[in-house]
């Protein structure tokens, strides 16, 4: 899956989930920046971020959801562990693309 279609999955889960952005916006950055800063404008954007991954834990019912919600046992909101790992990761739109 390119960069693109990553980010188009993303951006279209964040708008179905309430995300009030502009998702044409949003792809054009990616085009024009598909590394650059205004593509991490929208992407490490928090309002994004809680749309895309929502705020409150869901309870997990197998061994691969208790390991992708390693964070629930911490105070992070689901959107608030994602975002920290994306943030760190050598590559954000993988681990965007690994987790939507």
């Amino acid at each position: 899956m390119s960069n693109r279609d990553i980010l188009e999955k993303a951006i279209q889960k964040a708008l179905d989930n309430g995300w009030i952005g502009n998702y044409y916006h949003a792809l054009t950055i990616a085009d024009t920046f598909p590394e650059g800063e205004m593509t991490k404008q929208v992407i490490f954007n928090h309002d994004f971020a809680k749309a895309l991954w929502g705020e409150s834990w869901p309870m997990p019912r197998t061994k691969h959801e208790i390991e992708r919600y390693q964070w629930s046992d911490t105070k992070l909101a689901p959107w608030q562990g994602h975002l920290q790992q994306m943030v760190i990761s050598e590559d954000p739109i993988k681990y965007l693309g690994d987790n939507i």
